[in-house]
C-alpha cells in the first residue's frame, strides 16, 4: 500500500514538471519558430517575455521538487532554518555532556 502511495505521488510529481517544462518553454519555441519560418526578428517586448518565462519555470522547477519529495524538502527547510539563525545570531549551543 505505501509503495503505491509512492509510486502515485512520483507520478503526480513527474506530470507537473513535465507541464511545467512545456508551459516555461513552448513561447520560447513558438517565438524561434516564427522567428525561423519569417526570416525576421520578434519584437524586443516578445523577446523579453518568452526569456522571462524561462526564467520563471527555472525557478519554480526547484520548488516543484521540494514540494513533492519530503526528505528534500526536510532538509531544505532544516538548512534554511539553519541559515536563518547563523545570519540572525541566534546559534543555539549544545553543551557538551559531562560524565
Amino acid at each position: 500500500m505505501k509503495l503505491e502511495k509512492r509510486q502515485r505521488d512520483l507520478m503526480k510529481q513527474s506530470v507537473v514538471v513535465v507541464v511545467a517544462f512545456m508551459i516555461g518553454w513552448a513561447p520560447y519555441l513558438c517565438m524561434a519558430l516564427f522567428e525561423y519560418f519569417s526570416n525576421s526578428r520578434a519584437s524586443p517586448a516578445l523577446d523579453f517575455g518568452t526569456t522571462t518565462a524561462v526564467a520563471v519555470y527555472e525557478l519554480l522547477n526547484p520548488l516543484i521538487i521540494i514540494r513533492f519529495d519530503r526528505d528534500i524538502g526536510k532538509n531544505c527547510r532544516r538548512a534554511f532554518s539553519s541559515f536563518t539563525s547563523v545570519v540572525t545570531g541566534k546559534v543555539e549551543v549544545i553543551k557538551p555532556r559531562g560524565p
